[in-house]
């Protein structure tokens, strides 16, 4: 679960890098 939430974290991380 940990896991998932970290890869979650790094997708929103990337988004708003990206905006």
């Amino acid at each position: 679960a940990a896991r998932g939430y970290i890869a979650l974290e790094a997708c929103f991380c990337l988004l708003s890098a990206f905006q």
